[in-house]
C-alpha cells in the first residue's frame, strides 16, 4: 500500500528525517528552488493529491529561505482540487512578485543549515499537531 502522505521538499534535513517514516513519503527535489517545489505541488494536485499545508506556510519569503517543503495527501481532502490549484497559482504569483528582478543570494553552509532547520520546524509543527497525528495514525478515519 502507498503511503497516504507525501512531502515535496528541497530540504535535505527534511529528507533525512522523514525518508523512513511509515506514513509519509518524501519526494526529494535537491535541484529545485523555492518556486519549483510549489510548481511541483501543482502537478501532484493535478494527479489527485491534496494540499495539507499551505504552499507559503511561514513568514519566510522566497529570497529569505531557499528551502520549501509542502505536505500533500493521497487520501485526505481538506479543500476541493480547484481550491488547492488556486492556492498554488496565487502562491506562484506571490513568489514571482517578490523575486522579480532578484537573484538568489549565495548563502554559506552554516546559513543553509539554519534555513533547513527553520523549514523543517515549520512542517514539523504541522506533523506534530494532534489533529494531524490522528490522521497519520489512521488516514482513512474521518476526523
Amino acid at each position: 500500500m502507498c503511503k497516504p502522505f507525501l512531502f515535496l521538499s528541497n530540504n535535505p534535513m527534511l529528507e533525512e528525517k522523514y525518508r523512513k517514516n511509515k506514513h509519509i513519503a518524501v519526494a526529494f527535489l535537491p535541484a529545485a528552488d523555492f518556486r519549483d517545489v510549489i510548481a511541483q505541488a501543482g502537478k501532484y494536485v493535478e494527479e489527485g493529491y491534496h494540499l495539507m499545508t499551505h504552499p507559503l506556510a511561514s513568514n519566510l519569503k522566497p529570497m529569505q529561505c531557499p528551502y520549501k517543503s509542502i505536505l500533500l495527501s493521497s487520501v485526505r481532502e481538506a479543500f476541493a482540487k480547484e481550491r488547492d490549484l488556486e492556492m498554488i497559482r496565487l502562491s506562484l504569483e506571490k513568489v514571482d512578485a517578490l523575486t522579480k528582478g532578484m537573484t538568489s543570494p549565495k548563502w554559506n553552509e552554516k546559513t543553509l543549515l539554519d534555513f533547513q532547520t527553520i523549514d523543517l520546524s515549520v512542517v514539523d509543527s504541522a506533523v506534530q499537531s494532534s489533529l494531524f497525528r490522528q490522521m497519520v495514525e489512521n488516514p482513512y478515519l474521518t476526523v
